[in-house]
């Protein structure tokens, strides 16, 4: 199957799949550049056009994460942070600190969005230590739930039961770390 009706099959989008492929977005990096007058000229609705772009930069910071972490895993030291193409200023830095680097790299994170990076730190997670994975219960998992982002996950779909979890333990750590005060 290609990797653009993938793609739109897990963003509920499935039914733009013809339209697109037959203009030309017949592929990841071609649907990453299609802007609001192209999906306008498809036909693609209001709402769903903004489905597309949350799903589109979704994808971006996946992929985006996957990168980096292939990038650490090969040599930890030289890891090297880049802005995505949809927030290209999102990483300059004025001030100079500890404490502002911190804020600023919880700003940063924020910004991307925490839900891609929880994703990719379960996954990472149990794949390095698959022994506690028992311990993260569905049970467990729901408690973590945010129920104002709409309808629990499926209990059998572990990654995204643990990636609720993972959510908000990195909003709780780096809610507390941007908040210290240097001493």
């Amino acid at each position: 199957t290609n990797e653009v009706v993938q793609f739109l099959t897990r963003a509920g989008l499935r039914k733009y799949a013809e339209p697109l492929i037959v203009n030309g977005f017949e592929d990841m990096p071609t649907l990453l550049e299609i802007d609001d007058d192209d999906m306008k000229d498809l036909g693609i609705t209001r709402g769903h056009m903004v489905k597309m772009k949350k799903s589109l930069r979704t994808f971006e910071c996946l992929q985006i994460c996957d990168a980096k972490a292939q990038e650490f895993a090969a040599d930890p030291l030289e890891l090297e942070v880049t802005a995505p193409a949809h927030a290209p200023g999102l990483l300059q830095s004025r001030e100079r600190s500890p404490n502002a680097d911190v804020s600023r790299s919880w700003s940063q994170l924020q910004a991307f969005g925490i839900q891609p990076f929880a994703k990719v730190f379960a996954r990472e997670f149990f794949r390095l230590l698959p022994d506690v994975q028992g311990l993260f219960t569905p049970e467990v998992c729901e408690k973590y739930w945010n129920w104002s982002s709409g309808a629990p996950p499926d209990p059998n779909d572990a990654l995204a039961l643990h990636t609720q979890v993972f959510a908000k333990m990195l909003a709780t750590i780096g809610g507390v770390a941007a908040n210290m005060k240097d001493p």
